[in-house]
């Protein structure tokens, strides 16, 4: 069963920009797609990013944090614990 993690950093002045950094390391480290990621969503509200992610197993998500943390330290982001949670749906309209 997929899982899907909410992630939200401290509140940053400049976390667009954090998280613009954040995406040129992980596409020079070609991580942009890691294993078992079927989707990321990002947003802010004010200076805080929320980033919603599902992870076809927690193991997959854990592996991927393993070489998000040193890019986030980089570009000095901090993220509140991930909050997992169980997947229900995503409603699209049709194509």
């Amino acid at each position: 069963m997929p899982l899907i993690i909410h992630l939200v950093n401290t509140p940053q002045a400049g976390v667009r920009d954090a998280y613009q950094d954040a995406w040129r390391e992980l596409d020079a480290h070609d991580l942009r797609h890691p294993d078992g990621r079927q989707l990321h969503v990002a947003w802010t509200v004010d200076d805080v990013l929320h980033v919603v992610d599902v992870w076809d197993s927690a193991e997959q998500q854990q592996a991927f944090m393993r070489h998000l943390e040193p890019i986030l330290d980089q570009v000095q982001m901090k993220i509140d614990a991930p909050e997992p949670g169980e997947f229900l749906q995503v409603v699209q309209p049709p194509a």
